[in-house]
């Protein structure tokens, strides 16, 4: 009779989930029946018995949970036991609906075969013995109609209802233990409330769980009952089911002469359990169950235990993979901090020289008449040591925007503004490899709304690409394009070319065009990457097109940015030329002695009056004192900071009177949002630009 198939029915609309079960289920003795449907599963209640329902939530047409209450609806199928299976995070409303329909016990995918097999194993043991109740029961009335009908009858009755009661009792139990591991996540809150349920409800008024910490096998207790613990758990049952990783079963205690049972004996304890806590083979803890008033538990009672042990195993190893992925975020945010303050660092350690020596050879050069040898190789070290400070800043910028560290400051700018400066980035590699630039513009004003350093940079990163992947005395074409409010800005050149695998590739993080030895260009493989971050983040798009290697390459950039194209005057490069020639009167404040030196130097050749400050008080003092046009303004001063520096000065003094220019070696947006907030015009980052700096001075005053 026990060894008989008994039916199951498994409702699932996905077919590879129904398979998956009877797969799991094939060596339970349990014959699985399929249903697709709610409607199907209805039909196959109606046509049999089962022992259990294995009930999917999420279906078309009807749901689990209208299923279960239809099947819960009619008496022959109202105690019939339901597990809901759902893919889908549980909420404590959803859960106590199941269980309101009668649910049993919720299972979440993908589900441990292990959990499922012992879960299953249970009802079916449950289902048989019924079966065997019920079979006994018609032996009972067979034998009552011959000889005593009416007491058989009545004995028959009342050992059924006994039988029902402690089955739906340990049916209870498992659903209440369910439930909290469900709607608690602290251990220290599940742990006593799931044993304390286990105790109360199988009738057990001793008990322990000790929990495994370290790895030195070392145990502390998180739970007791009616027991006087060392908080090791040190004990013979507790070492054995630990070493065997199985449990152990003391019937009969007092009667024993058993080793492992001599703690159980002097606490008067008359049988006890102890059931390690695994999972996937990962040993937890171990749990204690026993009785002081009975000398056996029965099968139905360790098969119980069982599943109890397995789902507070499961509970606890969640609580670890969660505490796991916490620290580890931790750790990781911690070492994203750490390597932020190490590239601003590395980036102000790096830009402070250069600032000095990209100073002295723009003066050198500008003292260097005619077509002196001298000359080139001034101009070639200027020019290197712009482009390693340019390696620096595309080093960062990719960073920041990886981390979505990066915010535009979007303003209505003229494009012939923006396409200016980013010719003046790109043109020391364009002349030094004596490339023609062709450049088209739209005709009149274009407005546009970016932020124009941004917008800057993505065209001179471009050029910068064309230039270098285009041997000497090559041609490039820049191409500026209104089509309705979309701005389109096309890079071509007739360079290496990129092979068609590439096209693709070109714009990720240190990805070379031509990486082999022989054709080295040099730079990191970031510009690119930085052109098509910032597109996006202008709402833009950027794509590449070339005819094979050797055929040249196009840059097509689409943003859509333009608010106005019309016919406008703009003041020519002329006038700006005019302007820049103007000498003013400039207070540098900076406590590097070569920088501060070599940029006096070099705005002294330009004709403009400048004074010295080498720290923040003095130089915000001087500032108010002698009101010059413009006081450039290092952030990293001793004393007195950069920001400091301007608060105090624009106490004293508006705008119009002195324009306020900071100088750094970090950049970021948070520099420049800090710098504007605290009184500055404009800021620069080192080394500077020795053109961008006369160009700002034309614009300030």
């Amino acid at each position: 009779m026990w060894g008989e198939r008994v039916d199951v029915l498994a409702v699932d609309d996905n077919p590879s989930n129904l398979l998956s079960l009877e797969a799991v289920l094939q060596d339970l003795g349990a014959n699985l029946v399929k249903a697709t449907s709610g409607d199907e599963a209805l039909l196959r209640v109606l046509e049999r018995d089962f022992a259990l329902v294995l009930l999917d939530i999420q279906m078309p047409g009807l749901d689990g949970f209208e299923t279960a209450r239809l099947i819960r609806s009619r008496d022959r199928s109202k105690h019939l036991p339901v597990i809901f299976l759902t893919a889908f995070e549980h909420e404590s409303s959803a859960v106590q609906r199941g269980y309101d329909l009668g649910a049993v016990d919720f299972l979440f995918k993908p589900i441990v075969p292990s959990v499922l097999k012992s879960k299953v194993a249970v009802f079916l043991d449950l289902h048989r013995k019924n079966t065997e109740v019920v079979r006994q029961a018609q032996l009972l009335q067979e034998a009552s109609r011959r000889e005593h009908e009416r007491s058989l009858a009545e004995a028959r009755a009342r050992w059924e209802r006994e039988r029902l009661e402690a089955n739906n009792e340990r049916l209870q139990t498992l659903a209440t233990v369910g439930s909290i591991l469900l709607g608690e996540s602290d251990p220290t809150v599940f742990v006593p409330a799931v044993c304390d349920e286990v105790a109360e409800r199988l009738g057990f008024d001793v008990g322990s769980l000790h929990l495994c910490e370290g790895h030195h096998g070392e145990m502390s207790l998180a739970w007791k009952r009616g027991l006087e613990l060392a908080p090791r758990g040190d004990t013979p049952a507790i070492r054995e089911a630990l070493a065997q990783r199985a449990p152990v079963v003391l019937q009969h205690v007092q009667d024993s002469d058993d080793a492992i049972a001599a703690e159980a004996r002097k606490a008067g304890v008359l049988c006890g359990t102890a059931l390690p806590l695994l999972a996937e083979r990962r040993l937890l803890g171990v749990v204690r169950f026993g009785s002081r008033e009975r000398a056996t538990i029965s099968d139905d009672e360790l098969a119980v235990l069982q599943v109890a042990a397995d789902q507070l195993a499961i509970g606890l190893d969640r609580v670890g993979l969660v505490r796991q992925l916490q620290k580890s975020a931790a750790d990781l945010r911690a070492a994203d901090r750490r390597k932020d303050e190490f590239l601003a660092m590395l980036a102000h350690e790096l830009r402070n020289p250069l600032a000095p020596i990209v100073n002295a050879l723009s003066l050198v050069r500008r003292r260097i008449d005619g077509e002196e040898p001298a000359l080139r190789s001034v101009a070639a070290a200027e020019r290197q040591a712009l482009h390693m400070a340019r390696l620096v800043d595309d080093l960062l910028d990719v960073s920041r925007i990886t981390q979505g560290k990066i915010a535009l400051r979007r303003e209505r700018v003229e494009l012939r503004t923006v396409v200016e400066h980013a010719l003046q980035t790109g043109a020391p590699l364009v002349q030094a490899k004596m490339h023609h630039l062709e450049v088209v513009q739209p005709d009149g004003s274009v407005l546009v709304d970016a932020d124009a350093t941004r917008l800057a940079q993505v065209i001179a990163n471009l050029i910068h690409n064309a230039a270098k992947y285009t041997d000497e005395g090559g041609n490039i074409r820049l191409a500026c394009v209104v089509e309705g409010s979309d701005l389109v800005v096309s890079v071509e050149d007739d360079g290496v070319g990129i092979r068609p695998e590439m096209l693709e590739q070109v714009f990720e993080t240190f990805v070379q065009i031509d990486p082999t030895s022989d054709r080295a260009r040099g730079g990191l493989g970031l510009g690119l990457t930085l052109v098509r971050s910032l597109a996006h983040l202008h709402g833009g798009t950027v794509d590449a097109h070339s005819d094979g290697p050797g055929k040249g390459a196009r840059f097509t950039v689409r943003l859509p940015v333009v608010v106005q194209a019309a016919e406008a005057a703009a003041k020519s490069v002329e006038e700006k030329g005019k302007m820049e020639s103007v000498a003013r009167s400039i207070l540098l404040v900076e406590d590097n002695e070569d920088i501060r030196l070599t940029l006096r130097d070099l705005l002294e050749f330009e004709g403009h009056e400048v004074a010295e400050a080498a720290d923040g008080a003095a130089g915000a003092e001087m500032i108010v004192a002698r009101k010059p046009n413009v006081a450039l303004v290092d952030i990293g001063l001793p004393g007195l900071d950069g920001y400091q520096v301007a608060q105090r000065v624009r106490r004293d003094l508006p705008p119009e009177n002195t324009r306020l220019v900071a100088l750094t070696g970090y950049g970021g947006d948070d520099v420049a949002r800090k710098a504007r907030e605290a009184g500055f015009d404009a800021h620069l980052i080192k080394p500077v630009k020795i053109e961008e700096l006369f160009r700002l001075l034309g614009e300030l005053c």
